[in-house]
This record gives structure tokens, sequence and C-alpha cells, in this order.
């Protein structure tokens, strides 16, 4: 099959898929370009806002759809990493157990050396298609979003390869146009009931994702080891 790695048989035991997620691990990781600004957190206000605002919307969203532990938060964002500072354990916990990456594409985001190695981290993981247990030869459940819009050569060639999130239009609106011109940050700002429709939209596709495949964990034990792979491109 085109999208299998082993049609042959892999050399190594085949893993025991769960039937459930697993509780205690996130169901997707947030993966984002923090513009951090230092006068913001001296005045007490979380840096970059909107992401956290977009989490808990896709939070909300997917705790209609997935069944989690009671007061369980369904994901993963890192609200304090912050540029040169080392990850904590529970970064590198989440990237290697979380079961959909969702990778915010920007301009920043393709600069950005942890975003580099969060892609690194998710996408060395082994993908399984839960319906007959075959190997996927490509990470299936990397979901690259559009934050912002920008020329596609800005962004990593590594991470627009890979099929991308895109909105289905609705009865009421062209989504996926609105999506395309604006991303996600835009439609925050000029298209509301199309950015709630479209984080809607996109927690149906984690949904779909983690019913079809399962990412077998692999917790890196520390960041050094990963590669920046936005990097590699530039040289």
């Amino acid at each position: 099959m085109p999208d299998a790695a082993d049609t042959a048989g892999p050399p190594w035991p085949r893993p025991e898929i769960p039937h459930q997620l697993n509780p205690v691990h996130p169901v997707f990781f947030v993966s984002h370009a923090t513009a951090y600004d230092p006068e913001l957190d001296v005045r007490g206000t979380e840096p970059n806002a909107l992401f956290s605002e977009f989490y808990r919307d896709l939070s909300q969203d997917l705790n209609q759809l997935v069944a989690r532990r009671a007061g369980a938060d369904p994901g993963f964002i890192d609200r304090g990493l912050r540029a040169g500072a080392g990850w904590e354990p529970e970064i590198l916990n989440a990237i290697g157990t979380c079961q959909v990456l969702v990778a915010l594409v920007s301009g920043p985001f393709a600069g950005s050396e942890w975003c580099g190695k969060e892609w690194y981290a998710f996408t060395s993981r082994r993908t399984w298609r839960r319906s007959d247990n075959t190997l996927m030869d490509r990470p299936f459940c990397a979901l690259p979003v559009l934050w912002t819009v920008g020329p596609q050569n800005d962004y990593p060639q590594i991470v627009m390869k890979q099929q991308q999130f895109k909105p289905r239009p609705s009865t009421t609106m062209q989504l996926d146009r609105i999506y395309l011109r604006e991303g996600i940050y835009g439609m925050y700002m000029v298209e509301p009931a199309a950015y709630r429709a479209s984080v809607w939209r996109l927690a149906q596709e984690i949904k779909k994702l983690v019913t079809e495949y399962w990412v077998e964990p692999l917790i890196p034990t520390d960041n050094r080891t990963l590669i920046n792979v936005f990097a590699e491109e530039e040289t």
C-alpha cells in the first residue's frame, strides 16, 4: 500500500495498540513560536494571550468530542518557554506522548529552534493505523495549521509537505477561503464567527486522527538530543 511503511512486515514486534486514549497523556500538543514581550510580562499580562485563548477554545471543543477523565485537560501548550531556556520534563513528556501535533505555522514559527525540535521529536515517533495495525510511512498526525498567511516559501518545507488542516465550507460561510486568506490569527481579528467555526473544525479533525491512528510514545530524555530540522533546511 502506498501509505504504509511495512508492506513486507517490519523486523520488530508490532506494539499492542490501546483501544482507548491514555487518560493522563495529552491528546494534542500546540507548537507555536512565542513572540515574547518582557514589558507585558512585567505588567503581569500573559505574553501571547491569543495562543492561550485559541488553546482554551480548542480544548473546550475537543472535550465535547473525546471522552476524557473528568477535569482532565485534553491538550498541552507551553506558556513559559523563553528563548535560551531549557525544556522542562513536562514538555518532553507531552511531546513524547501526545497523539496530534498542532503546528501553528507563521513567519516566526519557521525561525524557531524550539518549534523545529518539537516537529522532529513528534515526527520521529512511529504512527500506526488502528484498523489493521499497519505502520505508516509518514506522520499523519502532525497537523500544520496556518496561524498567519504569508509566502509559502517562508515556511519550513518539511512542514508544508505534510497534509495541512483546511476547514470544510459551511452552509453559511466559505470557511476554507477565509482561512487560506487570513489564517487563524487573522480570522480572530476580522472574522470572529469564522474563527470559532474553524476551531471547531480543527477539533473534529483531531478527533478523526486519533480515531484512525495511534502514535507510539517516545519521550526524549533531553532536548539537546533533538534536532532543529528547520535549520537543516537552510544549510
